[in-house]
């Protein structure tokens, strides 16, 4: 007992000087603020270099696009205007993708254009996104079309470019991200860094996935790794806060699950078949314990790529945590290792031809390029989307939250809102359905008895509502994760708006964390909606507290 006491301290202290060592606390190199003259000035001549650097490929010169856009410059500047001209040569025909761009340029090119104009270039966005889901790799990963195995460094770039896309109104398949995120978590070393081309790891006797010794560990690939769990966590709805309260309401079933995962702890195994956010917690608590290990800045092996990939990684665990760090111990350390490295005419580089992408690399660096991405992106669900939709109706009643225009919310009890969703002629019909998180937040804090009186209402909503009250209803349900919604969710598997249909079924790999087969598209397809009602219904058959409950036997006759 006193040895798992005193394991346990240890491993709070050596997490605390973690803490210490990445955010903040006291060290040997100088702090640096974001108005810093010196930072300002190691910046303007990075920039200064690349006005009139040249890079012919496709992912160099969209690196170099993002860094004027991150500065706060547009299609005006001349270096903008040639990444635009770059990515249209190869995705503004009609006839798909000209020139085969690998995975690394694909990815970047799709971040460029979706922080320039996401709504201007939907036609080569697309066409990119198109390619990189194409590329994707059964086993969920991206890497070279020769190779079986996933690429972590390659992977890393589908995952954000999956982000950026999404967060634009794009669509990327929920079985997308759950696949990759699968990849990540199967690929992991068993000391918590990242490969280069991932093993997957081995069954075990029950079923579980022992991790596997890795090939090539380093900074830069477990900074990717790592980061790219983060992203998944964004897009799936996982928090680090919230982690130990998802068995709240679930079924004995599932409860079984999630012990599972918790062997994880003892034995660097995963569960197969699934993602789950106590499961991608564990992975990301091996992760940061091998940089609390391996921490540092000065790395052999393209030092300019890692440190993008550091910040990406921190942005976006600063994001799932919930965590807000004025100045980070980390940033202080690439800033003053930059800073003495920088050329005479401002540029950097770990080989020659990598001048023009490591100069872009440290440049987004220092810019805290991923937490601009990050802070532009908060306030509605999906971003701003294309043509328009989900910018508030009443533009007189609006606010900015995290750099979106956003509608103010609605403000009532939970019956007045739910009032409002059954009633689309309601002046606050629309801004309601487009942003419902006040809505969600309010069930989800009730108690358990209205909060089954409210859900009800919702779910004969998602019946027997107008169409556009459907599609609402059936979003809330799929974000409030009580199992009894999931029969709601199978019934409009059959509704007669196939929109309602193709957001049902995301809604129910939202909410069961489950990967299946690729069964619905949006685009209409009969067989694939019978395969996916009985698949939906084997699952939700599977998972039921008894064989007499009252939401097993709906679900086993909804869509008959």
């Amino acid at each position: 007992m006193y040895r798992l006491a005193n394991q346990s301290a240890k491993a709070r202290l050596c997490f605390l000087m973690f803490v210490a060592t990445l955010f903040g606390w006291p060290s040997t190199v100088r702090a640096i603020s974001p108005d810093s003259p010196e930072l300002k000035n190691t910046i303007e001549k990075g920039l200064k270099y690349l006005d009139t650097a040249a890079d012919g490929r496709l992912g160099a010169q969209a690196l170099v696009g993002l860094c004027y856009i991150k500065h706060g410059e547009d299609e005006a500047n001349p270096q903008v205007q040639k990444a635009v001209d770059a990515c249209k040569a190869v995705a503004g025909g009609p006839g798909g993708l000209q020139g085969n761009p690998d995975i690394y340029s694909t990815g970047l090119a799709i971040v460029f254009l979706c922080e320039l104009n996401p709504s201007k270039y939907q036609h080569e966005i697309n066409a990119l996104l198109k390619s990189l889901q194409a590329r994707q790799k059964k086993n969920g990963g991206w890497g070279y079309p020769e190779k079986p195995t996933g690429d972590t460094s390659m992977t890393q770039y589908g995952v954000l470019a999956s982000w950026e896309a999404k967060k634009n109104g794009f669509v990327v398949p929920i079985e997308s991200i759950e696949a990759v995120c699968l990849w990540l978590i199967h690929t992991q070393d068993p000391n918590g860094g990242w490969g280069y081309q991932g093993k997957e790891g081995e069954p075990g006797t029950s079923g579980e996935i022992l991790l596997v010794k890795q090939d090539s560990v380093r900074h830069g690939l477990s900074a990717a790794g790592l980061g790219s769990t983060y992203v998944c966590s964004d897009l799936l709805g996982f928090t680090l806060a919230t982690e130990d309260e998802s068995d709240a309401g679930l079924p004995p079933a599932l409860k079984a699950v999630r012990e599972d995962a918790d062997k994880a702890k003892l034995n660097p195994a995963v569960p197969a078949g699934m993602v789950g956010p106590r499961q991608l917690a564990q992975t990301q608590e091996r992760g940061r314990g091998w940089w609390r290990e391996h921490y540092k800045i000065d790395t052999p092996t393209f030092p300019y790529y890692y440190l993008y990939a550091l910040e990406r990684s921190q942005s976006f665990y600063e994001l799932i945590a919930g965590l807000h760090i004025k100045n980070p111990g980390w940033y202080d350390d690439g800033y003053n290792w930059l800073h003495k490295r920088q050329k005479l005419d401002g540029h950097w580089e770990s080989t020659p031809d990598m001048k023009v992408p490591d100069t872009a690399f440290a440049i987004l660096f220092l810019l805290r390029s991923t937490k601009k991405s990050i802070e532009k992106s908060k306030g509605f669900d999906g971003g701003l989307l294309l043509g328009g939709q989900g910018l508030p109706r009443h533009l007189n009643e609006v606010r900015v939250d995290g750099g979106r225009v956003v509608a103010k919310p609605v403000a009532g009890s939970t019956d007045t809102l739910l009032g409002i969703l059954a009633n689309p002629d309601h002046a606050d019909f629309h801004d309601l359905a487009d942003d419902p998180r006040d809505l969600i937040s309010q069930l989800q804090e009730e108690d358990p008895a209205p909060r089954a009186e409210h859900l009800a209402r919702l779910r004969h909503l998602a019946a027997e509502g107008t169409s556009a009250t459907r599609l609402a209803a059936i979003r809330v349900l799929s974000r409030v994760r009580d199992v009894a919604n999931a029969p709601a969710l199978i019934a409009a598997l059959s509704d007669a708006d196939w929109g309602i249909v193709y957001k049902a079924d995301q809604g129910l790999r939202l909410f069961s964390r489950r990967i299946g087969p690729d069964l619905l598209t949006e685009a209409p397809d009969e067989q694939a909606r019978a395969a996916a009602i009985a698949d939906w219904k084997h699952w939700y058959a599977s998972i039921s507290p008894s064989e007499d409950s009252a939401p097993r036997r709906a679900a086993e006759s909804a869509s008959r």
